[in-house]
């Protein structure tokens, strides 16, 4: 099978460099790029036969090309070759993606990506600012990582719109199942939310303000970016792919979509022997609960009352009624000699009441500041089965061996799914039955299928009446010697 894939992908490099539909060529050149996934050395050839085409799309896809082949080995060579055609191509989609492609050659060891792209991050070249951008947040999704964060925290308030996007983006990748414990994650939902409402932003600021929301809320939060299996040590084939065709948004953006196919669950599940979840399984989270919550929702705020504003009294108003006071005083000295004692309804309240009063606010106010204060967190806590396991909390978990299941490898790391075995296996079972979808479920519910039409668009409509018109009239021309109009042909163009 192998001679058949090298010839077709070279009747693919030959029709690209035939045809001249920019989308074609592109196609074959990410196609071409694809194919590439894993071959290392045996891909050579055929990258630097696109490497050095005078065509930059062949040259983008062979850089794509390259990262995919050497995705996850570190390979010395495949970085050079990047970091030469990020700094000396003179097409700016390929020096973007050789930038890009660092980030699939080095995800083993992310921490060189942003030490290898720091001086590119300060380069007057925008596309290569976003390119560094989107690398360091590939290299170090869902890692939460402060040095990370404080390179990309210039890039959000960058003069080209673009580069903007770029940063929002890769910062929405490092912060992926971040809980509020890091002071950035509030921090960065807060400025999207001002982002998005700000009818001042750019077009594209805003896309990736929208992105980046939905980047940090993927899967109800319960999966991230993951290039390599932790437990296996495998690449992850689906995550490689889908981040190279989701990148495809910047030329098409429906490709945004394939997003969804990088994503990776962060879920541990715990199985037996009959591949049923036991319920009283659990693991230890050494660390406090808090720490690796989920964020809270948003809240809508509630509009406060306005409090009404007491009117001004005018000077001419005060007088007057100050020249009333007066007169009434004297006519009142005049006709009263004897001051009447005041009558028990008169006095001023006892004091023993406004006393309970005062005493009943204090002790509310205490019960208040009771029920406000927290119990102190726990430093550990169980979690069960099945649960959430991040990767950066996967280093602080470990497996109870005191309980009636145990995992089958104890050392292993408790993310994924677990194996267990039934200390017990006399005693009944308290387990979570797994269904498996059947085709034979759901007989007779499906929607019937309409009945059959025909259908003509609206201007093969019209050319129709207008000929069988002019064969009634006995001429080949319209009213007035006009030909019919035929639709212009328009080009939707994708580019940013």
């Amino acid at each position: 099978a192998e001679p058949a894939v090298e010839e077709v992908a070279a009747e693919l490099r030959n029709y690209a460099r035939e045809t001249q539909h920019e989308k074609i060529i592109r196609g074959i050149a990410t196609a071409t790029a694809l194919m590439c996934y894993g071959k290392e050395g045996e891909a050579d050839a055929a990258l630097a036969e696109l490497r050095e085409d005078r065509d930059p799309i062949l040259r983008f896809g062979s850089m794509y090309g390259l990262g995919l082949a050497y995705c996850g080995t570190g390979s010395e060579v495949a970085v050079r070759q990047l970091l030469h055609a990020a700094v000396s191509d003179v097409n700016d989609d390929v020096r973007m993606a050789a930038v890009i492609s660092l980030a699939l050659v080095l995800y083993r060891t992310p921490r060189r990506v942003p030490q290898l792209v720091k001086l590119l991050l300060e380069s007057f070249h925008p596309h290569v600012r976003y390119a560094s951008c989107i690398a360091v947040g590939i290299a170090l999704a869902a890692t939460g990582d402060a040095e990370a964060l404080n390179m990309l925290e210039p890039m959000l308030t960058d003069m080209s719109d673009f580069v903007r996007q770029g940063g929002i983006i890769a910062t929405a990748l490092v912060l992926m199942q971040q809980s509020e414990a890091n002071k950035k994650t509030k921090w960065f939902r807060e400025k999207l939310v001002s982002i998005i409402s700000d009818k001042h932003q750019s077009t594209l600021t805003k896309m990736g303000a929208v992105m980046a929301t939905g980047i940090l809320d993927a899967g109800g939060r319960n999966m991230s970016i993951s290039l390599g299996s932790s437990t296996t040590g495998f690449t992850r084939m689906t995550t490689a792919v889908g981040l190279v065709l989701w990148l495809q948004q910047w030329h098409w953006y429906p490709m945004m979509h394939m997003f969804s196919l990088a994503l990776t669950p962060t879920v541990t599940i715990g199985l037996n022997k009959d591949f049923n979840v036991p319920k009283c399984f659990g693991i230890t989270c050494n660390a406090k609960p808090s720490l690796y919550a989920y964020p809270k929702k948003l809240e809508e705020k509630k509009e406060e009352k306005k409090k009404r504003i007491e009117t001004v009294a005018l000077s001419t108003t005060a007088k007057s009624k100050a020249r009333e006071a007066r007169k009434k005083a004297k006519d009142g000295e005049s006709s009263m000699e004897i001051d009447e004692e005041p009558t028990p309804s008169q006095e001023d309240p006892e004091p023993d009441a406004e006393a309970a009063e005062t005493v009943e606010g204090a002790e509310a106010a205490a019960e208040d500041r009771k029920s406000r204060r927290k119990d102190p967190e726990p430093a550990f806590h169980r979690l069960a089965n099945p649960c959430r396991i991040t990767a950066p909390q996967s280093a602080v978990c470990a497996f109870d061996l005191n309980q009636r299941y145990r995992p089958v490898r104890p050392e292993g790391r408790p993310q994924g799914i677990v194996m267990l075995t039934d200390t017990t296996p006399a005693e009944e079972e308290d387990v979570d039955t797994m269904e498996l979808p059947s085709l034979d479920d759901g007989e007779g519910q499906e929607v019937e299928a309409p009945e059959p039409f025909e259908w003509a668009p609206p201007e093969a409509t019209t050319e129709g009446e207008n000929t069988a018109l002019a064969s009634e009239g006995g001429g080949g021309e319209t009213k007035d010697g006009e030909e019919p109009s035929s639709a212009d042909s328009m080009e939707v163009d994708d580019k940013k």
